[in-house]
Protein backbone atom coordinates (compact mmCIF):
# COMPACT_ATOMS: atom_id res chain seq x y z
CA UNK A 1 0.00 0.00 0.00
CA UNK A 2 2.87 2.37 0.76
CA UNK A 3 4.10 2.24 -2.82
CA UNK A 4 0.58 2.74 -4.18
CA UNK A 5 0.15 5.88 -2.08
CA UNK A 6 3.66 7.14 -2.85
CA UNK A 7 3.36 6.75 -6.63
CA UNK A 8 -0.38 7.25 -7.02
CA UNK A 9 -2.59 4.42 -8.27
CA UNK A 10 -5.52 3.97 -10.63
CA UNK A 11 -5.77 7.69 -11.28
CA UNK A 12 -5.34 8.69 -7.65
CA UNK A 13 -2.79 11.36 -6.85
CA UNK A 14 0.32 10.58 -4.86
CA UNK A 15 -0.06 11.00 -1.08
CA UNK A 16 3.41 10.80 0.42
CA UNK A 17 2.24 11.28 4.02
CA UNK A 18 -0.14 8.32 3.69
CA UNK A 19 2.66 6.32 2.06
CA UNK A 20 4.89 7.04 5.05
CA UNK A 21 2.17 5.79 7.41
CA UNK A 22 1.95 2.47 5.57
CA UNK A 23 5.73 2.13 5.26
CA UNK A 24 6.07 2.70 9.03
CA UNK A 25 3.58 -0.08 9.74
CA UNK A 26 5.37 -2.52 7.44
CA UNK A 27 8.84 -1.45 8.62
CA UNK A 28 7.87 -2.08 12.24
CA UNK A 29 7.10 -5.67 11.24
CA UNK A 30 10.53 -6.11 9.69
CA UNK A 31 9.69 -5.55 6.02
CA UNK A 32 13.07 -4.58 4.57
CA UNK A 33 11.65 -2.96 1.45
CA UNK A 34 9.46 -0.71 3.60
CA UNK A 35 12.45 0.11 5.80
CA UNK A 36 14.41 1.09 2.69
CA UNK A 37 11.56 3.16 1.23
CA UNK A 38 10.89 4.93 4.52
CA UNK A 39 14.61 5.56 4.95
CA UNK A 40 14.74 7.17 1.52
CA UNK A 41 11.70 9.29 2.39
CA UNK A 42 13.41 10.57 5.56
CA UNK A 43 16.62 11.16 3.60
CA UNK A 44 14.83 13.29 0.97
CA UNK A 45 12.08 14.72 3.18
CA UNK A 46 9.29 13.21 1.05
CA UNK A 47 6.05 13.09 3.06
CA UNK A 48 7.96 13.36 6.36
CA UNK A 49 10.28 15.89 7.95
CA UNK A 50 13.79 15.34 6.63
CA UNK A 51 15.79 13.44 9.25
CA UNK A 52 19.20 12.05 8.33
CA UNK A 53 19.55 10.08 11.59
CA UNK A 54 16.24 8.25 11.05
CA UNK A 55 17.11 7.71 7.39
CA UNK A 56 20.44 6.14 8.25
CA UNK A 57 18.97 3.93 10.99
CA UNK A 58 16.25 2.60 8.68
CA UNK A 59 18.56 2.10 5.72
CA UNK A 60 21.13 0.35 7.88
CA UNK A 61 18.46 -1.97 9.28
CA UNK A 62 17.24 -2.75 5.76
CA UNK A 63 20.80 -3.44 4.61
CA UNK A 64 21.71 -5.88 7.42
CA UNK A 65 20.29 -8.96 5.75
CA UNK A 66 21.70 -7.94 2.37
CA UNK A 67 19.38 -5.70 0.42
CA UNK A 68 21.55 -4.12 -2.25
CA UNK A 69 19.57 -0.87 -2.64
CA UNK A 70 19.79 -0.21 1.08
CA UNK A 71 23.48 -1.14 1.18
CA UNK A 72 24.15 1.41 -1.56
CA UNK A 73 22.23 4.12 0.31
CA UNK A 74 24.10 3.39 3.57
CA UNK A 75 27.41 3.58 1.72
CA UNK A 76 26.38 6.87 0.08
CA UNK A 77 25.38 8.41 3.41
CA UNK A 78 28.66 7.30 5.01
CA UNK A 79 30.66 8.59 2.04
CA UNK A 80 28.98 11.99 2.15
CA UNK A 81 29.22 12.32 5.94
CA UNK A 82 25.47 12.04 6.50
CA UNK A 83 25.48 8.73 8.36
Amino acid sequence: LGEAFFNGWEGQASDQAAAATWFVRAAEHGHRGAQRNLGEMYFQGFGVAQDQAKAFKLLKRAAEPPLSDAQFNVAFMLHTGQG
